[in-house]
Protein backbone atom coordinates (compact mmCIF):
# COMPACT_ATOMS: atom_id res chain seq x y z
CA UNK A 1 0.00 0.00 0.00
CA UNK A 2 2.29 2.72 1.01
CA UNK A 3 4.17 2.17 -2.32
CA UNK A 4 1.17 2.85 -4.10
CA UNK A 5 1.71 0.13 -6.85
CA UNK A 6 -1.17 -1.97 -7.18
CA UNK A 7 -4.42 -1.63 -9.46
CA UNK A 8 -5.90 -4.67 -8.81
CA UNK A 9 -5.00 -7.26 -5.81
CA UNK A 10 -5.30 -11.36 -6.14
CA UNK A 11 -5.68 -13.53 -3.45
CA UNK A 12 -6.69 -17.36 -3.43
CA UNK A 13 -9.00 -16.16 -6.44
CA UNK A 14 -10.30 -13.38 -4.80
CA UNK A 15 -9.95 -10.17 -6.54
CA UNK A 16 -10.26 -6.16 -5.61
CA UNK A 17 -9.14 -3.37 -6.07
CA UNK A 18 -7.43 -0.92 -3.88
CA UNK A 19 -9.43 2.14 -2.79
CA UNK A 20 -7.93 4.17 -0.30
CA UNK A 21 -4.37 3.75 2.31
CA UNK A 22 -3.35 4.97 5.47
CA UNK A 23 -1.10 4.30 8.87
CA UNK A 24 -2.35 4.32 12.51
CA UNK A 25 -0.53 6.25 14.50
CA UNK A 26 -0.96 9.05 17.09
CA UNK A 27 -3.09 11.90 17.49
CA UNK A 28 -2.73 15.04 19.97
CA UNK A 29 -3.64 17.79 20.80
CA UNK A 30 -0.32 20.40 20.80
CA UNK A 31 -2.33 22.92 23.05
CA UNK A 32 -2.00 19.77 25.69
CA UNK A 33 0.86 17.26 24.96
CA UNK A 34 3.99 17.94 24.09
CA UNK A 35 4.73 15.74 20.73
CA UNK A 36 5.17 12.34 21.10
CA UNK A 37 7.73 10.32 19.63
CA UNK A 38 7.08 6.67 21.20
CA UNK A 39 3.58 4.99 21.46
CA UNK A 40 4.74 4.74 24.76
CA UNK A 41 3.14 8.06 25.21
CA UNK A 42 -0.35 6.00 25.04
CA UNK A 43 0.91 4.47 28.63
CA UNK A 44 2.12 7.76 29.74
CA UNK A 45 0.31 8.08 33.32
CA UNK A 46 0.81 12.08 32.78
CA UNK A 47 -2.13 12.33 30.55
CA UNK A 48 -4.47 9.99 32.37
CA UNK A 49 -7.82 9.92 31.75
CA UNK A 50 -6.93 11.88 28.69
CA UNK A 51 -5.64 8.86 26.74
CA UNK A 52 -7.92 6.70 24.32
CA UNK A 53 -6.81 3.36 21.88
CA UNK A 54 -9.21 1.98 19.32
CA UNK A 55 -11.87 0.13 20.22
CA UNK A 56 -10.20 -3.30 18.40
CA UNK A 57 -8.07 -5.85 19.50
CA UNK A 58 -5.82 -5.65 16.33
CA UNK A 59 -4.97 -2.33 17.15
CA UNK A 60 -4.71 -2.57 20.66
CA UNK A 61 -2.41 -5.23 20.56
CA UNK A 62 -0.58 -3.13 17.34
CA UNK A 63 0.44 -0.23 19.52
CA UNK A 64 1.73 -2.78 22.83
CA UNK A 65 3.47 -4.57 21.10
CA UNK A 66 5.49 -2.09 19.50
CA UNK A 67 5.71 0.08 22.87
CA UNK A 68 7.35 -2.82 24.20
CA UNK A 69 9.84 -3.58 21.73
CA UNK A 70 8.87 -6.29 19.80
CA UNK A 71 7.38 -6.78 16.28
CA UNK A 72 4.05 -5.54 15.31
CA UNK A 73 3.43 -9.25 14.17
CA UNK A 74 5.65 -11.38 16.76
CA UNK A 75 4.61 -14.97 17.34
CA UNK A 76 6.71 -14.97 20.82
CA UNK A 77 3.54 -16.24 23.00
CA UNK A 78 6.45 -16.16 26.19
CA UNK A 79 7.42 -12.47 25.38
CA UNK A 80 3.85 -11.57 24.94
CA UNK A 81 2.74 -13.11 28.30
CA UNK A 82 5.94 -11.15 30.32
CA UNK A 83 5.69 -7.97 28.06
CA UNK A 84 2.82 -7.51 26.63
CA UNK A 85 -0.22 -8.33 28.50
CA UNK A 86 0.74 -6.75 32.00
CA UNK A 87 1.58 -3.02 29.91
CA UNK A 88 -1.89 -3.56 28.50
CA UNK A 89 -3.68 -4.04 31.86
CA UNK A 90 -1.60 -1.07 32.79
CA UNK A 91 -2.59 1.39 30.61
CA UNK A 92 -6.25 0.15 31.21
CA UNK A 93 -6.26 2.08 34.52
CA UNK A 94 -5.43 5.35 32.85
CA UNK A 95 -7.40 5.13 29.99
CA UNK A 96 -10.16 7.44 29.16
CA UNK A 97 -11.41 4.42 26.78
CA UNK A 98 -11.15 2.05 24.29
CA UNK A 99 -12.55 4.58 22.08
CA UNK A 100 -14.74 3.70 18.41
CA UNK A 101 -14.51 6.85 17.41
CA UNK A 102 -11.39 9.09 18.59
CA UNK A 103 -11.42 11.93 16.58
CA UNK A 104 -14.46 13.12 18.27
CA UNK A 105 -13.09 12.48 21.56
CA UNK A 106 -10.01 14.68 20.32
CA UNK A 107 -12.19 17.36 18.92
CA UNK A 108 -14.38 17.53 21.77
CA UNK A 109 -11.44 17.67 24.25
CA UNK A 110 -12.24 14.85 26.64
CA UNK A 111 -9.14 12.72 24.57
CA UNK A 112 -5.65 14.88 24.53
CA UNK A 113 -3.60 11.68 23.29
CA UNK A 114 -4.89 8.89 21.20
CA UNK A 115 -4.07 6.08 19.30
CA UNK A 116 -5.88 7.37 15.33
CA UNK A 117 -6.23 6.46 11.81
CA UNK A 118 -4.21 9.32 9.56
CA UNK A 119 -7.37 10.49 7.24
CA UNK A 120 -9.44 10.43 10.49
CA UNK A 121 -7.05 12.60 12.66
CA UNK A 122 -6.43 15.31 9.69
CA UNK A 123 -10.08 15.76 9.17
CA UNK A 124 -10.28 16.91 12.88
CA UNK A 125 -8.24 19.40 12.49
CA UNK A 126 -10.42 21.12 10.25
CA UNK A 127 -12.57 21.75 13.39
CA UNK A 128 -9.53 21.92 15.98
CA UNK A 129 -6.46 22.56 14.30
CA UNK A 130 -4.36 22.54 17.53
CA UNK A 131 -4.68 18.77 16.70
CA UNK A 132 -1.63 16.69 15.22
CA UNK A 133 -0.54 13.47 13.91
CA UNK A 134 2.71 11.56 14.13
CA UNK A 135 3.77 7.94 13.00
CA UNK A 136 5.84 7.17 16.13
CA UNK A 137 9.91 6.00 16.20
CA UNK A 138 9.12 2.37 16.68
CA UNK A 139 6.76 2.58 12.86
CA UNK A 140 3.04 1.85 12.58
CA UNK A 141 0.61 -0.33 10.48
CA UNK A 142 -0.25 0.32 7.14
CA UNK A 143 -3.46 -0.72 6.12
CA UNK A 144 -5.26 -0.29 2.48
CA UNK A 145 -9.23 -0.87 2.03
CA UNK A 146 -10.49 -2.20 -1.15
CA UNK A 147 -13.52 -2.33 -3.25
CA UNK A 148 -14.66 -5.66 -4.06
CA UNK A 149 -17.99 -7.16 -5.41
CA UNK A 150 -19.68 -10.20 -3.67
CA UNK A 151 -20.33 -13.12 -5.46
CA UNK A 152 -24.05 -12.88 -4.83
CA UNK A 153 -24.39 -8.90 -5.57
CA UNK A 154 -28.01 -8.58 -7.09
CA UNK A 155 -26.16 -5.75 -10.03
CA UNK A 156 -22.94 -6.84 -10.42
CA UNK A 157 -23.05 -4.70 -13.57
CA UNK A 158 -23.55 -1.43 -11.34
CA UNK A 159 -21.09 -2.79 -8.70
CA UNK A 160 -18.97 -2.50 -11.22
CA UNK A 161 -20.03 0.82 -13.07
CA UNK A 162 -19.46 2.51 -9.88
CA UNK A 163 -15.95 0.52 -9.73
CA UNK A 164 -15.21 1.96 -13.09
CA UNK A 165 -15.92 5.66 -11.68
CA UNK A 166 -14.05 5.36 -8.85
CA UNK A 167 -11.32 4.89 -10.43
CA UNK A 168 -11.28 7.49 -12.52
CA UNK A 169 -8.16 10.00 -11.23
CA UNK A 170 -10.68 13.22 -11.27
CA UNK A 171 -13.31 11.37 -8.78
CA UNK A 172 -10.14 9.36 -6.83
CA UNK A 173 -8.52 12.40 -6.37
CA UNK A 174 -12.30 14.50 -5.11
CA UNK A 175 -12.86 10.98 -2.93
CA UNK A 176 -9.04 11.22 -0.98
CA UNK A 177 -8.88 14.70 -0.90
CA UNK A 178 -12.00 14.86 1.12
CA UNK A 179 -11.71 11.78 3.20
CA UNK A 180 -7.93 12.95 3.92
CA UNK A 181 -6.46 9.15 3.07
CA UNK A 182 -4.13 8.49 0.71
CA UNK A 183 -5.06 7.27 -2.40
CA UNK A 184 -3.13 4.48 -4.40
CA UNK A 185 -4.65 6.16 -7.87
CA UNK A 186 -1.05 6.62 -9.81
CA UNK A 187 -2.62 8.70 -12.22
CA UNK A 188 -4.69 10.86 -9.87
CA UNK A 189 -1.17 11.62 -8.22
CA UNK A 190 0.96 12.06 -11.76
CA UNK A 191 -1.36 14.34 -12.68
CA UNK A 192 -1.01 16.69 -9.57
CA UNK A 193 -4.81 16.09 -8.68
CA UNK A 194 -3.88 15.04 -5.01
CA UNK A 195 -4.15 18.23 -2.72
CA UNK A 196 -1.94 16.54 -0.01
CA UNK A 197 0.62 14.50 -2.07
CA UNK A 198 3.23 16.05 -0.48
CA UNK A 199 2.00 15.44 2.94
CA UNK A 200 4.97 13.56 4.87
CA UNK A 201 2.41 12.33 7.55
CA UNK A 202 0.18 11.41 4.56
CA UNK A 203 2.25 10.07 2.46
CA UNK A 204 5.18 9.10 4.06
CA UNK A 205 8.74 9.56 2.84
CA UNK A 206 10.81 6.08 2.41
CA UNK A 207 12.75 6.36 5.52
CA UNK A 208 9.18 6.15 7.06
CA UNK A 209 7.39 3.51 4.81
CA UNK A 210 10.47 1.42 5.81
CA UNK A 211 8.60 1.14 9.54
CA UNK A 212 5.06 0.49 8.45
CA UNK A 213 3.68 -3.05 9.03
CA UNK A 214 0.64 -4.99 7.89
CA UNK A 215 -0.89 -6.15 10.75
CA UNK A 216 -1.67 -10.00 11.10
CA UNK A 217 -1.56 -10.02 14.98
CA UNK A 218 -4.59 -12.41 14.90
CA UNK A 219 -2.86 -14.49 12.57
CA UNK A 220 0.43 -17.10 12.83
CA UNK A 221 -0.76 -19.11 15.66
CA UNK A 222 -1.38 -16.09 18.24
CA UNK A 223 -4.95 -15.61 17.80
CA UNK A 224 -5.90 -17.65 20.64
CA UNK A 225 -3.58 -15.56 22.90
CA UNK A 226 -4.96 -12.18 21.83
CA UNK A 227 -8.78 -13.20 22.05
CA UNK A 228 -7.63 -14.10 25.86
CA UNK A 229 -5.89 -10.54 26.65
CA UNK A 230 -8.84 -8.84 25.00
CA UNK A 231 -11.39 -10.76 27.00
CA UNK A 232 -9.09 -9.70 30.17
CA UNK A 233 -8.97 -6.07 29.11
CA UNK A 234 -12.69 -5.70 28.39
CA UNK A 235 -14.13 -7.44 31.08
CA UNK A 236 -15.10 -5.71 34.33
Amino acid sequence: AADRQPWVAKTGGVHAIPYLWGTTGIGYDSDKVEAPTSWNALFDSRWTGRISVIDSKGDVMDQALLAAGLDINSTDKPKIRELVWPKLRAQKRILRAYDSNPAAALIEGQTWIAQIDSGDLFRAQALRPSLRYVIPDEGAAVWQDYLVIPTRASQPSLARKFIEFMLEPENAATNANFLRFATPNQAALDQGLITDAKDPQLYPPEAVRAKLFASENWLGGTGALVDEIWLDLRSG
